[in-house]
């Protein structure tokens, strides 16, 4: 059991709780198979189950390969199937251990059939801390997966999001973020469908943004002349979120 606290408010505020069941282990050590039942806070409020199946690692003990089973309860039963994403992290940062190439299917249904999305991620300008500078995200409508070795291959190319963070607070929480979104062109992503700056003024102690500012662009220039609109979003402090990070009150 994991018991998760926060400190930024001054005082010692439990924001959640894992409880993780590891059921298989290699010849290693590592750990093959596991579920992990997520609660809110100090609650026994389940805000999410996962069984995580077919963890595989390199020599230096870094996830390769998992697929991952979401469920809205831990009965694990087909009804109460959310998704289940295919994970293979193919490159590493030597500092921080953190996926720099991410392949990632999600899928519908357990016979894993029916694809929901494909994406390749690249992460990139990792400090010291963990906090990822630089994401690009790549969609896809399908991807082939190779039943031996595991490879997937990507199809069907969709749009490229390109993300940039900046001002991680001590905690992780980016501060300033702008998201680029271009859908396929004719060789590459070049046909500009969206520009986004999202400007993160306050967090509370579960690392829930609570004051924000999002402004939207006509291109990828941020100058003035290119806003098209902005909203100022004030998370209210004492009925904003419920206990899934749902907002249920602005002010």
């Amino acid at each position: 059991t994991v018991l998760n606290y926060s400190y930024k408010t001054g005082s010692e505020v439990q924001t959640g709780k894992q409880v993780i069941a590891n059921t298989a282990f290699d010849d290693f050590g590592n750990v093959t198979d596991r579920k992990i039942s997520s609660y809110f806070g100090a609650t026994a409020t389940l805000i999410d189950f996962r069984h995580e199946k077919l963890i595989k690692y390199d020599a230096q003990r870094r996830v390769t390969t998992s697929v991952s089973y979401s469920y809205a309860d831990a009965t694990e039963v087909v009804g109460v199937l959310l998704d289940i994403t295919e994970t293979r992290n193919l490159a590493f940062d030597a500092a921080t251990g953190i996926a720099t190439s991410v392949q990632q299917v999600t899928y519908a249904d357990s016979a894993m059939s029916s694809i929901l999305g494909v994406k390749v991620i690249t992460n990139s300008g990792i400090d010291s801390k963990g906090n990822v500078a630089n994401i690009s995200v790549v969609n896809y409508k399908a991807a082939s997966i190779n039943g031996t070795t595991g490879v997937i291959t990507p199809s069907g190319d969709l749009y490229k999001e390109t993300i940039v963070n900046s001002n991680p607070d001590n905690w992780g929480n980016i501060g300033l973020q702008t998201i680029v979104t271009k859908n396929w062109g004719t060789t590459d992503y070049t046909v500009f469908a969206g520009a986004r700056k999202i400007q993160n003024n306050s967090f509370d102690a579960y690392g829930r943004m609570m004051t924000s500012t999002v402004t939207s662009y006509s291109d990828e220039t941020w100058a003035a002349a290119s806003i098209m609109d902005r909203q100022d979003i004030i998370v209210d402090s004492v009925a904003g979120y419920n206990s899934f990070g749902n907002v249920l009150k602005e002010v």
